[in-house]
């Protein structure tokens, strides 16, 4: 018997026929700037399996009867606490065999106590490690070439099961002993990565295929095929070898922010390869460009003692930020007090089962930022930092509504575009609206814990002078306390009219605003509730900072931003994009780049150019 390494990638280029070779979908020669780090910053668990399907993967089904002796898994770094690699026999949820060990940063190797037989059950098998915030954080490596669906996931808290396919190949192996000539029938992976983060619909775009051979035979064409069309390649790619290959697809006509874009091998070398691995990518598709303001809620509370600590670090943040956003503070959550609304108290399922209740904490635009696992966040941390982060992950998100807000006298007018498409047309898009006031002293109406009484050891010296109640909702002014349904005509356009109410003797005219926003509601579905948009009857003007400039050089407005990484994101709906530096050397705008001055140069779908400068 040969011993097989079979593979969510390839680590070392051995010779065919030797005694261990690698069998997987990650190139062998990845560079740290290949590969990317998965985590969530955070002290949590997080479990890594390997998917082995004999009912569904072919080449898995041919090594029936080999068995699995141990893993492979190369880490971003060492773990300080006894890790585990671990098994489960018929599903994500089984019982676990579980061996302890120690795992370092690159690659390791450990054995299970007894060799795992493949027979007819799915076998998941992979590690088990303890991430620590700080040094330790997002110990998961991952290629960045795609891996097929379904074949890799992460659970990150031990929270609940991930599919890591769109995100990479998880640098992880499965050890088996086998037979080599069992893999000697053509097949192969595709899966698209690197393009456009909007794409117009019905429109051509560039993007990359990664292909994957997973055979003992060298592939010198196959043919990809995808829910549009099929592209047929010429390509020598040796026997378990990973190629990129630059292609052009075609869009599907429907908008959608989370497009599923399939795609298959139907033949190699001219033969059919029935029963292939689907590869799903997700596409933001859409015809509009509408600018994100992130909207912050704030769960709070008068008798919150350290509700003052978290919101001093967070006015600070958004002073920093110093951009359009909306922000509003919803008393509820652990306590109700003089300020709550009905409104607050409608919103508590936004915690989830259990409720856990708790003050303080914030939401982004109700919406999973990218790398989240949590919808709200813990908000005590002495830091302006991971408010400022998140309002910068929360802007990079694309918008699926313009949100306009006017006052005329006693009437306020919400009005604008949505997108059309799958996330607004099945009626479960929503028009809130509230009437704000902000700068409001603690005293004497409104006391507050943590400033009147109880402050927080370690609390800034000018806390208690410069604290003020902002965000306070006085009045709901839809009809429906989670907001009323949009209403829109068929290219999106909508507008809705509410009447101000009575203003209160105690309420401060001059600091009252409206912010409405345009969002998503399903009280059973936690990440459906995302808000498409916001917006505020109170103009915001940032100041020069020089960030985020855009300067186009066409008719055409291109929008592009600064990700929070440094990397430069076109959030315009194009066919292919190339970044250039000061000195006019191309960079990868996927890469983050230092600070300075760089030129976007960018194909719409219809073929017309456009240019933009950003700092």
């Amino acid at each position: 018997m040969k011993k097989i390494l079979l593979t969510l990638t390839l680590s070392l280029p051995l010779a065919l026929g030797a005694e261990t070779f690698n069998y997987g979908f990650c190139p062998v020669d990845a560079t740290e700037e290949q590969m990317s780090a998965q985590g969530s910053g955070k002290n949590n668990d997080i479990e890594v399996l390997l998917r082995l399907s004999p009912a569904e993967m072919p080449q898995v089904a041919a090594l029936k009867g080999s068995k699995i002796t141990g893993i492979r898994a190369k880490l971003r770094n060492d773990i300080e606490r006894k890790s585990a690699i671990v098994a489960r026999i018929g599903s994500l949820d089984s019982e676990v065999i579980k061996k302890d060990c120690w795992l370092n940063a690159g690659w390791n190797t450990v054995s299970f106590p007894e060799p795992i037989e493949i027979g007819d059950e799915e076998i998941y098998i992979g590690y088990r490690v303890n991430e620590n915030q700080g040094s330790g954080s997002h110990p998961i490596l991952a290629s960045v070439n795609p891996a097929p669906s379904a074949t890799s996931f992460i659970n990150i808290g031990l929270t609940g099961w991930q599919d890591m396919g769109s995100k990479g190949s998880v640098m992880l192996q499965a050890i088996i002993d086998g037979d080599l000539t069992a893999l000697e029938a053509p097949a192969a992976t595709a899966a698209v990565y690197g393009f456009p983060k909007l794409i117009a619909p019905n429109a051509p775009f560039d993007a990359t295929l990664s292909i994957k051979n997973l055979s003992s035979t060298p592939i010198s064409s196959l043919t990809v095929d995808y829910i549009h069309g099929a592209v047929d390649l010429q390509a020598e790619i040796g026997p378990f070898e990973t190629a990129s290959i630059p292609v052009t697809l075609m869009s599907a006509a429907e908008e959608s922010t989370d497009y599923p874009f399939v795609s298959t091998v139907s033949t190699v070398n001219g033969v059919s390869t029935p029963g292939a691995y689907a590869s799903t990518a997700h596409l933001y598709i859409t015809r509009d460009v509408f600018t994100r303001i992130p909207l912050i809620e704030e769960w709070t509370g008068l008798t919150c003692v350290n509700c003052p600590f978290m919101i001093y670090y967070l006015d600070r943040a958004r002073e920093e930020y110093n951009k359009p956003h909306t922000y509003v503070a919803h008393h509820a959550g652990f306590d109700y007090d003089k300020l709550t609304q009905q409104v607050d108290k409608d919103l508590l399922f936004l915690f989830g089962e259990p409720r856990n209740q708790r003050n303080p904490a914030i939401m982004y635009d109700r919406s999973y930022l990218p790398g989240e696992t949590e919808l709200i966040f813990g908000a005590n941390e002495a830091s302006t930092a991971p408010y400022l982060s998140k309002l910068l992950a929360a802007e990079n998100v694309p918008a699926l509504a313009e949100v306009k807000v006017d006052i005329d006298g006693q009437t306020v007018t919400v009005h604008g575009k949505v997108s059309t498409g799958s996330k607004t047309a099945d009626g479960k898009v929503r028009l809130s609206a509230y009437l704000i006031e902000d700068n409001i002293a603690p005293l004497p109406d409104y006391p507050q814990l943590g400033i009147n009484a109880q402050v927080a050891d370690g609390a800034p010296d000018d806390m208690v002078e410069t604290f003020r109640h902002n965000g306070v909702i006085r009045a709901n002014l839809t009809e429906n306390s989670t907001g009323d349904k949009l209403e829109f005509d068929a290219e999106g356009n909508y507008s809705a009219t509410f009447a101000l109410p009575e203003f209160n003797e105690k309420w401060n005219r001059d600091n009252c605003h409206v912010v409405a926003f345009i969002h998503r509601y399903d009280e059973s579905q936690l990440t459906d509730n995302f808000v498409l948009n916001s917006g505020d009857s109170r103009p915001f003007t940032p100041s020069e900072s020089g960030i985020d400039e855009i300067i186009s050089a066409s008719g055409t407005d291109l929008r592009v931003v600064r990700a929070l990484d440094g990397s430069i994101v076109v959030l315009t709906p194009v066919s292919s994009v190339k970044v250039y530096n000061a000195a006019g050397l191309p960079v990868d705008p996927n890469k983050p780049q230092p600070a300075g001055l760089y030129i976007v140069r960018a194909t719409l779908p219809d073929g017309t150019k456009a240019t933009a400068k950003i700092k």
